[in-house]
């Protein structure tokens, strides 16, 4: 056996492991699918894993072909890049809502509603609105102090 087969021997079992490794965290994912606006995005970003193992095997073993392998992994490319720039946004909303909510405790006020996140139309994800409704204390708030 020469050394190059070696190469793909080695390669092509870690890029079948990345495949099987993703699969079966897709499929916990997707058995658990309790928070769509977060698991979608993580899912179609964990996606990119095998097609970039497949692609770096396929290219190792017919690295005449290796530019169109490379071509097709570019065009699968960009849709998995705006669903983290997605998930991204899903996750500073949180942040945003958990910091405004910690303020208002530590102002010894009662958070009124809030609004952080909501579904945008067709699966987009936007901050409609970030408001806080100061509860006066006659209103029988919250008193931290």
């Amino acid at each position: 056996m020469q050394l190059h087969h070696i190469g793909w021997l080695v390669a092509g079992i870690c890029a079948l492991l990345a495949f099987l490794v993703i699969c079966w965290v897709v499929f916990n994912h997707l058995l658990s699918y309790a928070s769509p606006a977060v698991q979608r995005p993580m899912v179609r970003i964990l996606i990119m894993v095998p097609v970039y193992a497949i692609d770096s095997w396929l290219s190792l073993v017919f690295k005449d072909y290796a530019q169109y392998f490379d071509l097709a992994r570019d065009w699968h490319d960009p849709p998995p890049h705006l669903h983290m720039h997605k998930l991204v946004i899903v996750f500073v909303q949180l942040v945003v809502a958990l910091l405004l909510l910690f303020w208002f405790l530590v102002r010894g006020q009662r958070p009124g509603l809030m609004t952080a996140w909501c579904g945008g139309g067709g699966g987009g994800l936007q901050l409609r609105g970030l408001r806080a409704v100061h509860v006066p204390e006659s209103a029988g708030g919250f008193h931290g102090r």
